[in-house]
């Protein structure tokens, strides 16, 4: 069972910024300590979609998913 928390203050304003790089907004975002990376749910994107985005601990994008 992955062990998730919320970001704080500023894990958040890095992953806004990291997230709106992408040309995409919004979303929930949480850290995975089992998996050491962090995620953003339920993105909208510049497309009209909505992904799920995955981040290294330097708010590098590792994967970028369609949200079904």
């Amino acid at each position: 069972m992955a062990k998730e928390r919320p970001v704080d203050r500023e894990e958040r304003t890095k992953l806004a910024a990291a997230v709106a790089a992408e040309g995409c907004s919004d979303g929930k975002m949480e850290y995975d300590d089992d998996d050491g990376h962090y995620e953003v749910d339920d993105v909208q994107c510049a497309d009209g979609r909505k992904y799920d985005f995955k981040f290294d601990k330097a708010f590098k994008l590792i994967e970028k998913q369609l949200d079904n």
